[in-house]
């Protein structure tokens, strides 16, 4: 069960480092909308996450 949880802590360290790019991507190319895509992208994350552990 250890193993799964640092699976899952290093997914995450490496989904928040590409989102990261991702934003700078998209704010250098000037694509704001985009941008903002990707940045309500964890809060939506985030929100589904309390929702499953609150039914769990």
């Amino acid at each position: 069960m250890k193993v799964l949880a640092v699976f899952g802590a290093a997914i995450m360290i490496w989904a928040s480092l590409m989102w990261a790019v991702g934003v700078a991507m998209a704010m250098l190319e000037g694509r704001f909308g985009v941008a903002a895509a990707l940045m309500a992208g964890p809060l939506v994350a985030k929100l589904a996450w309390t929702a499953w552990k609150a039914l769990k």
